[in-house]
């Protein structure tokens, strides 16, 4: 009942509850089995652009743009199955970003209900991530998040995120990854007013939260 009582009012744009989530970075733990079987990348925003452009991705993995800010980073992943990987389909992608998050990149279903972030410096933001669903439950998450550690978030140590807090299939998978709930952000729109509440524990971390106008 709370559940669809919630639907129905996010529907209006009126309210969104997210749960925060936060993991400490541990590169030495073992990620069996997807390592060896994808192929991952962080392409640049010409190679995803080519990306795009042959079928291999669709559009909804975002704009190239986004790269060339410096402080967005993507990586892909696909099936290892055949020797010409160029020609594999992208499978899997996780977005991050570094030093500030931006409303528009991170809401649940409104854009004029997103939060945004200022980042410490030893903090990254998955605000995009994606797994085909016949790729699921394959550890494919934890190992991108493992590449782009390795090769583009050398200095990060904090892993951020938000999900909706009745997106039960994103909470499970976050929290495989070893990324720990810190309570619920809530977020409400009264006319061209909107307020938000972020858990205590946000603090700890240095993480301040913006919202859009």
């Amino acid at each position: 009942m709370r559940a669809r009582l919630y639907a129905a009012i996010r529907r209006l744009e009126l309210l969104d509850v997210t749960k925060l989530l936060v993991g400490k970075v541990d590169r030495t733990k073992a990620i069996p089995g997807a390592m060896e079987v994808y192929q991952f990348h962080c392409p640049s925003a010409a190679e995803l652009t080519t990306l795009v452009a042959g079928g291999f991705a669709t559009s909804a993995i975002g704009s190239p743009t986004w790269i060339q800010s410096g402080q967005r980073h993507v990586v892909i992943a696909k099936a290892s199955n055949n020797s010409s990987g160029s020609a594999q389909p992208v499978v899997g992608y996780v977005w991050f970003a570094t030093a500030d998050v931006l409303p528009a990149d991170n809401f649940s279903r409104s854009p004029k209900l997103g939060t945004g972030f200022k980042l410490p410096p030893d903090a990254a933001f998955i605000f995009n991530a994606w797994t085909d669903p016949t790729h699921r439950g394959r550890g494919l998450l934890a190992a991108m998040v493992r590449h782009a550690l390795s090769e583009r978030l050398s200095a990060v140590s904090t892993i951020v995120t938000t999900a909706d807090w009745t997106n039960r299939a994103s909470l499970a998978a976050f929290a495989k990854i070893g990324m720990n709930d810190l309570g619920e952000i809530y977020r409400v729109r009264i006319g061209r007013r909107q307020f938000i509440h972020i858990p205590g524990a946000a603090a700890e971390i240095n993480l301040v939260a913006t919202t859009s106008p």
